[in-house]
């Protein structure tokens, strides 16, 4: 009989965790993720993982999102960076689930990208 013990099943999840978000973010953000190569996106998803935890983001599928919000911003930092100071406020609200958290930035995000899509086109 085979034992797993708690530590390994651990270390078994997490790395399988990490694969699925390489090819995730390999398919989702192609030319980002070869432009910065193996390593930098391996180092860039863990930074965006500890950056994620410092904020109580703790399910999977919420730090998935937050890691794809890093890539479409295109900020490891957007969580505290003075251009996107409306995920700092997002993200230090008091009340409200991780979830309410991760879909205001959403579409906080999704606003903003399309106001800069359209001041793109209105400057040519």
């Amino acid at each position: 009989m085979l034992i797993i013990r708690k530590k390994q099943f651990e270390a078994i999840k997490v790395s399988a965790y990490m694969t699925y978000l390489l090819r995730t973010v390999r398919k989702t953000w192609p030319d980002q993720c070869r432009e910065l190569g193996d390593d930098d996106l391996v180092k860039r998803i863990e930074k965006c993982l500890e950056r994620a935890d410092s904020h109580g983001i703790t399910k999977t599928n919420n730090k998935t999102r937050f890691i794809n919000l890093a890539f479409l911003l295109a900020r490891d930092d957007f969580d505290t960076a003075a251009e996107t100071q409306w995920a700092a406020t997002i993200l230090g609200w008091e009340s409200g689930s991780e979830n309410l958290k991760m879909s205001a930035l959403e579409k906080r995000a999704e606003i903003e990208m399309e106001r800069k899509i359209e001041a793109e086109r209105n400057s040519t």
